[in-house]
């Protein structure tokens, strides 16, 4: 599915499997992915049709492509996992979506099926630290 975003715009929304199938080779975030610190409320495109900005909390990171700027980040206000990179010449100002999939929290490994990596392990980190905050 495709979802328009404006004139030129236009986010590419996958399935679960699709979206596991994208990011097989990129490793998990715990195992040492890109510092995201300086990032802080640097805008995204998010699958839901929002602009989210990026925090540690709300939007934590849960897998990397090695380094290389594209990173995929989990919405909490709106559960969506989104395959993100950064850009910008000298200062990073905004993160481009690459492609986004529904979170399945509903669903046994959340929809995922793969054991490398295994994307649901990760995603749980994530929700037990930085999504049950508060409660």
């Amino acid at each position: 599915m495709v979802l328009i975003l404006g004139a030129n715009y236009k986010m590419n929304i996958l399935t679960t499997k699709e979206f596991e199938q994208k990011v097989q080779g990129w490793k998990i975030y715990s195992r040492g992915g890109l510092n995201m610190s300086p990032y802080t409320n640097v805008p995204f495109e998010c699958g839901c049709g929002k602009t989210h900005k990026y925090n540690n909390i709300y939007t934590p990171p849960f897998m990397d492509n090695h380094g290389n700027g594209q990173m995929c980040l989990m919405v909490k206000e709106c559960k969506y996992l989104n395959a993100v990179e950064l850009k910008g010449t000298f200062n990073i100002d905004r993160m481009q979506n690459l492609f986004s999939c529904k979170f399945e929290e509903k669903k046994e490994r959340y929809g995922f099926t793969l054991n490398n990596p295994k994307i649901d392990d990760e995603i749980n980190i994530w929700i037990e630290e930085r999504w049950n905050l508060g409660k």
